[in-house]
């Protein structure tokens, strides 16, 4: 139907998922926000919001991005859908973010910084709702829902949405988290060999 050249990618762009509406497509390369008109390709804005991309988010009329999220030019911002203008950023400090970002279903973004601290943004002022202290670790965030899921040091910790403790349970570390409608799939020792040496 169309095609449209990008900026050139960096590896981790690869791995943005466009964002699709009815009429546009948004889509991140090298760092730089494009809106592109369905119907034809043609570019109706294009915002430069960091220099490698690592997510990006609708929440109602704010297009959420994520870029450079390893070190200390990690930024999360938020972007009117209509002009490509920034509304909110929101700069985590430290050496940024540690693992992938996750949309709750109440329009936040749910994160884990370097220093560990599991938070969630709200992805349509940019304004942290909460923040809770843990373990240094890049694996075990899981969503369900309006539920943060957080998995650190052998203990799984549920949060509800205004960031207090709903439930703890014991699990293996390091985890992987999925979540399956209301059900979490916790996975241990997904790489490497068990502990009696075989695969």
């Amino acid at each position: 139907r169309w095609e449209r050249d990008l900026p050139d990618p960096t590896d981790t762009d690869g791995q943005v998922r466009p964002v699709v509406t009815d009429d546009t497509v948004f889509v991140m390369s090298s760092g730089t926000v494009l809106a592109l008109a369905s119907s034809d390709g043609t570019v109706r804005w294009s915002t430069a919001v960091g220099k490698t991309g690592y997510g990006l988010w609708l929440s109602g009329d704010t297009l959420v991005a994520s870029t450079d999220q390893v070190g200390a030019d990690a930024v999360i911002t938020g972007l009117n859908v209509q002009s490509g203008k920034v509304d909110w950023t929101y700069r985590p400090g430290g050496n940024g973010l540690l693992g992938d970002q996750l949309p709750t279903s109440d329009a936040g973004l749910a994160m884990v910084d370097s220093a560990g601290h599991t938070l969630v943004i709200d992805m349509n002022h940019g304004t942290v709702r909460w923040s809770n202290p843990g373990r240094v670790q890049a694996y075990g965030l899981g969503v369900a829902g309006d539920v943060v899921l957080r998995d650190a040091g052998g203990l799984l910790t549920a949060y509800d949405p205004a960031g207090k403790v709903r439930w703890h349970r014991s699990s293996v570390d390091p985890a992987g988290l999925n979540t399956l409608g209301g059900m979490v799939v916790v996975t241990g020792a997904a790489v490497g060999p068990s502990i009696d040496g075989s695969a």
